[in-house]
């Protein structure tokens, strides 16, 4: 899998839960210009590697303590479920953590938001406990990617 980085340009990343590509999205793939392209990242998930990022895999080892490190996730991410739901990580597979709805507000408010705010700034500060499903994750950044993102 390449590495995309949204300072590269932005990206819109559709996960697939099977092995089949839906023909409504493939005729959008086969519309899209090469420059759309270039924004629409589609992952399988048999392709991808799976670590338990929110402890919700339970055949995974979970962490005795929560990580102390930064996590770069929802500095640069936004995860929308198909009901217009935001959750702070795309591995939030159950929506327990809802900090806002696309329907309701827009794009900006939900991202800005005093919610979504605070929890952002204390996993950029390496404080794994904002969050219940931080807690027992355990994705570590690339510290390269970690450079660029947060102000240590």
């Amino acid at each position: 899998m390449r590495a995309l980085h949204f300072q590269d340009h932005p990206i819109f990343r559709i996960t697939l839960n099977d092995s089949r590509m839906p023909t409504n999205l493939q005729q959008i793939l086969d519309e899209a210009s090469e420059t759309e392209r270039k924004h629409i990242d589609i992952q399988f998930s048999n392709a991808m590697y799976l670590v338990n990022r929110s402890g919700l895999i339970p055949t995974f080892k979970l962490p005795a303590k929560p990580l102390e490190v930064a996590c770069d996730w929802p500095l640069t991410t936004l995860v929308i479920t198909m009901g217009g739901d935001v959750v702070p990580c795309c591995n939030d597979y159950f929506c327990t953590e809802v900090v806002g709805n696309v329907k309701t507000s827009s794009v900006r408010d939900v991202w800005c938001g005093e919610h979504f705010e605070c929890f952002r700034t204390a996993l950029s500060k390496g404080d794994r406990t904002a969050s219940k499903l931080c807690v027992t994750c355990d994705y570590v950044p690339n510290p390269s990617d970690l450079r660029r993102i947060v102000a240590q």
